[in-house]
């Protein structure tokens, strides 16, 4: 029994408390060192400022002094340093575990268990036999997966520090976690920090387009365009790390969303004018990496797709001139091989007269668009390393630009000529052309152009068969609505709710679209069969009849002559059954029923209204909030209903209006009978109505007693 030093140690306590054994090592002696005599130390207890909870042994050693070389002892016998796994059992699961690979895959089998702490255990034990840096990885890329940006990073440190060398996948994996995680305070630093280290002679890894493509988006998320462009500066003209059509596509985004952001900061302060003048700047840094992008797409370096080229048909929409509208469609027929369907703005034979949609905003001269044919490593545009950033090559332009040798404003459009020696893929377009194209035919005012567009990409028997989605049709809308084609838009919602293509359906929004439009062609006397067809369309398809879409279908109905009340008293009767839906989900309808019905009237209206583009301002006007919470956070049930019921009084509020003026037109022409039945509706809302408003200045004193209490 005194053989076993663990033993000893629990026999020696009681007659020396305050002592600790320290028995000596027992590994590589003979037999008769372990009968040596136990060495006795004395020792006073330290108090640390930690607390820390007694390690418990057999049940007997909870209220003792124990020393820390004794505690870590123990720790290790139960397999609690550090962990709740022991050592040895991890090296003998290490012992099938010999090969990378298998390692690899049950590393991620334990992380997909939410064993994380026991796979990254066994990925340290291995590191000191074998290379594993593939476990490694999946870690990381676990990590930055469930949002924990810290922890990744410092497995990343961690696995250098161990030998493992990162490998091109684990640099792609951080990176992209880190613009993944954007708003993460240090995501910026820390991915410019990882990418810079690359190019250290010791690193083991060269950086490739792709780690510069992860790097750009973080910086493009973080809005720090100088360190985008000096990014863009560093990278060379060929090889594998030659800009792609991915990194130009970044880059036309951040220029688009910087100058739109930048645009709106200046929205109180400064005048149309100046927010114009901004936003021309980034079109004109668009127009020069475009001539870019076609010089190598023109020699067979690169390719280009649809999000390439509609990234920069969303900059020229970011400007106010008609040119900047005219170039989408040459840069469709450059990239996608469409035709324009349409001559050019300024040839003889455009009969069109084209005007901007916003009147009164003057671009200044410097602003004019210029075309170039100067690359991103160009001295035109600022970006070598050394250069003062995006500001510089914002306002950069050519010295030696003149009248003379300026090409014609929008050459870098042309169609390229074609070669026999090279071999250029054109673009497939999608429903993103589709509503890029749809956009810019509505600022230039040309229907019959869009209509030729919409044909040629979703025909069933063209060449590209596109399917429109809810977008698409939205936008088509709008176009129909700026020309009054109150039945086309009519009928278009119609075709297009008979059969919706997978993942679209009806929305709320279509029906407003639609009836604004009928609303714009109120002096069509046709338009009341529109708009009726209409409501019948949304009773059938919404779960819910929107409030706002028959707030415009009575703004419709005000709008009838003095002789026209007959026509109103059918509008009101069409507007009885949804009166019903909406009182009968006021009285039985569920809480997530009304909720679902809330969120519909709290979306964003449509950005335009009576076939113009809204102006800043207009934009900036708040909604109708019409619940108290924020939108995307949980309400209490009797906030949602109030919310609700205050929707539906503005609604049938309008109503009692409508009725108003048929009986002033009207009420003498009327049968008694008549006039009787439709008093009695009239009434029955003005009571719902009377009992709302009593309810709600109720609740609204109660609110103000308690503040003041």
């Amino acid at each position: 029994m005194l053989g076993c030093s663990a033993c000893r140690c629990r026999i020696l306590r009681p007659i020396f408390p305050n002592t600790v054994t320290v028995p000596a090592k027992l590994t590589h002696r003979t037999p008769a060192s372990r009968r040596q005599t136990l060495k006795f130390r004395a020792w006073t207890p330290r108090t640390y400022a930690t607390a820390t909870a007694t390690a418990h042994v057999d049940g007997g050693l909870q209220d003792q002094q124990v020393h820390p070389a004794e505690r870590n002892s123990q720790k290790r016998q139960l397999g609690l340093k550090g962990s709740e796994f022991k050592r040895t059992e991890l090296e003998q699961e290490l012992r099938y575990l010999r090969d990378p690979l298998k390692l690899a895959e049950n590393t991620l089998s334990l992380l997909r268990q939410d064993a994380h702490q026991k796979a990254l255990e066994l990925v340290r034990v291995a590191s000191r036999t074998m290379a594993c840096t593939v476990s490694w990885n999946h870690i990381i890329d676990h990590d930055m997966a469930h949002g924990k940006v810290s922890a990744a990073i410092k497995t990343y440190n961690e696995m250098k520090k161990r030998a493992q060398p990162p490998d091109a996948h684990t640099y792609t994996m951080l990176l992209r976690g880190l613009a993944a995680h954007a708003h993460y305070p240090q995501a910026l630093s820390k991915a410019l920090s990882i990418y810079n280290s690359m190019y250290a002679e010791n690193s083991p890894v060269r950086p490739t387009i792709i780690h510069a493509n992860a790097v750009l988006n973080v910086c493009a998320l973080a809005k720090d365009l100088d360190c985008l462009f000096g990014i863009a500066a560093r990278l060379p003209t060929k090889g594998k790390a030659a800009p792609n059509y991915r990194t130009y596509t970044t880059i036309l985004n951040a220029i688009r969303t910087k100058a739109w952001r930048q645009g709106e900061e200046y929205v109180e302060n400064e005048s149309h004018e100046q927010r114009a003048a901004l936003r021309q700047q980034a079109v004109l840094q668009g127009r020069r990496i475009w001539g870019d992008i076609i010089g190598r797409w023109g020699d067979g370096d690169m390719w280009i797709d649809e999000e390439l080229v509609c990234s920069m048909g969303r900059v020229l929409l970011l400007g106010s001139r008609p040119e900047d509208f005219d170039d989408i469609l040459s840069l469709v027929e450059q990239t996608m091989d469409i035709p324009r369907q349409v001559p050019r703005l300024g040839d003889p034979s455009r009969k069109t007269h084209l005007s901007p949609i916003q009147p009164g905003i003057a671009v200044p001269p410097s602003s004019e668009p210029t075309p170039v044919s100067g690359s991103l490593n160009d001295g035109q545009i600022s970006l070598k390393e050394g250069s003062q950033g995006a500001s510089s090559y914002a306002l950069a332009v050519p010295s030696d630009m003149s009248n003379d040798t300026t090409p014609r404003p929008g050459s870098e459009f042309d169609p390229l000529p074609t070669s026999n020696s090279t071999i250029r893929s054109f673009a497939r377009p999608g429903r993103n052309t589709l509503s890029l194209l749809m956009d810019a035919c509505m600022r230039m005012r040309l229907t019959a152009a869009a209509n030729a567009y919409r044909v040629i990409l979703t025909s069933p028997d063209g060449r590209f068969k596109v399917t429109p989605d809810s977008e698409n049709l939205h936008m088509y809308l709008r176009l129909l609505r700026q020309n009054r084609s109150s039945r086309a838009a009519v009928a278009l919602v119609e075709d297009f709710l008979s059969d919706p293509p997978p993942g679209a359906g009806a929305q709320a929004k279509t029906f407003r679209i639609a009836m604004s439009c009928c609303v714009r062609n109120s002096q069509n006397p046709s338009v009341g069969e529109s708009s009726i067809k209409l409501l019948r369309l949304m009773a059938r398809t919404l779960e819910q009849p929107d409030l706002k879409t028959c707030e415009m279908y009575l703004e419709l109905l005000g709008k009838k002559g003095e002789d026209e009340w007959r026509d109103m008293l059918r509008g009101l009767e069409e507007l009885e059954v949804i009166v019903k839906n909406v009182r009968s989900l006021l009285a039985y309808g569920t809480f997530d029923d009304v909720n679902s019905a809330l969120q519909d009237q709290n979306d964003e209206p449509d950005d335009e209204a009576e076939g113009e583009t809204a102006t800043d301002e207009e934009r900036k006007k708040p909604s109708r909030n019409l619940g108290p919470h924020p939108q995307g956070t949980a309400a209490s049930p009797g906030r949602v209903y109030r919310a609700y019921r205050a929707e539906v009084r503005k609604l049938f509020e309008k109503m009692i209006g409508v009725y108003d003026k048929v009986f002033y037109r009207g009420g003498p022409r009327m049968k008694p009978e008549e006039r009787r039945n439709w008093d009695v509706r009239r009434r029955t809302l003005a009571a719902w109505v009377r009992r709302e408003y009593v309810k709600s200045t109720k609740l609204r004193n109660m609110a103000a007693e308690r503040r003041e209490g």
